[in-house]
């Protein structure tokens, strides 16, 4: 089996400049002589069109998946992954279970690195403030693109997607410019003022009312905010959408509402069910239909009974015998 492991991982070697990594699917593994990423070091990219810079194939080293290729993404600052839902607690038990039996060599080099990284923190922010004074308004049109490249660039990826798609770029290129950062910064260095100022208020509002699994509806309240802030008929494009949407058979009432709304008049937003109200009279029609019916037939019955008595209940006749009438003779 571990034959086979190696075998898929050298086509992947072959396929790319970069050699392709294990991965476990536990958070602990026995195998040795090879570096193997465990459940806290990866996470796996189930679709394709979620992959992100960083992702790449890897090869199962061990599990009931042995030797399966699956994407996964193992940047720690990875905005869609494991930068995103990094699990601190397993990181965190293994870093003090590490440290407890580490030599003394290595915890000096830990408290170094953890002093290091205090000054850091401090040093970087300290140059920003400095650095800031530098620039005055209005910037140079080198910097705006630079501002708008590192916002889009901090963007998730679905919402990513959302800019592109609204900016009017094809799917071919906003694959590319998702996935090319260079690449971003010179499709931006083309647009004029006008255009790149779309852009990067856009990426200010992408996310609203954004619903990542569609499972369940999402608050669309900053949306219907914006419209209003920036004048555009938010009912009006709701109905159009509904219409577009609708199924056949609700179509009707659904072109019925958009008529409307066009108008400028309020109207009570159509559904794609059968409303409760709607079915409980048609089932009292239903139920009126069939007392009548019941009804006229019990009439008819008793009109027919009226007209044809039943003969064994009437009377027999009484015979009349006539006279004999006396004949006078002349």
């Amino acid at each position: 089996m571990q034959s086979l492991v190696q075998i898929k991982k050298t086509e992947l070697d072959a396929k790319r400049e970069r050699a392709a990594a294990f991965i476990s699917p536990y958070y602990d593994t026995r195998i040795e002589g090879q570096e193997v990423l465990t459940l806290p070091q990866y996470q796996l990219i189930e679709k394709k069109i979620d992959r992100c810079p960083h992702a790449e194939p890897a090869v199962y080293a061990d599990g009931e998946e042995i030797g399966q290729v699956k994407w996964m993404c193992r940047e720690p600052a990875c905005k869609d992954h494991l930068g995103r839902v990094r699990d601190t607690a397993a990181g965190a038990t293994s870093n003090a279970g590490g440290l407890s039996t580490a030599s003394p060599e290595t915890r000096s080099k830990r408290k170094q690195e953890l002093f290091d990284i205090r000054v850091d923190e401090i040093v970087r922010k300290r140059v920003m403030a400095e650095a800031i004074k530098t620039y005055k308004f209005p910037f140079e049109r080198a910097h705006l693109n630079e501002v708008a490249k590192e916002f889009f660039r901090r963007i998730p990826s679905d919402d990513q997607r959302t800019i592109l798609e609204v900016f009017g770029w094809n799917e071919k290129d906003a694959t590319a410019l998702r996935m090319n950062h260079s690449k971003v910064l010179r499709e931006l260095a083309k647009l004029d003022h006008k255009r790149l100022a779309q852009f990067m208020m856009l990426c200010s509002f992408a996310h609203f009312g954004a619903n990542q699994y569609k499972n369940h509806q999402v608050s669309q309240q900053q949306v219907v905010k914006l419209s209003t802030e920036r004048g555009v008929n938010h009912t009006l494009i709701d109905a159009q959408v509904r219409l577009e949407l609708a199924p056949k058979k609700y179509r009707a009432s659904h072109q019925a509402y958009l008529e409307t709304v066009a108008r400028g008049k309020a109207a009570k937003k159509p559904t794609v069910f059968e409303q409760p109200q709607q079915e409980a009279v048609e089932r009292k029609e239903l139920e009126k239909v069939a007392v009548d019916s019941s009804s006229e037939a019990s009439k008819t019955n008793k009109a027919v009974a009226q007209s044809s008595p039943k003969k064994a209940a009437q009377k027999p006749k009484r015979r009349v015998v006539p006279r004999t009438q006396k004949v006078t003779s002349i």
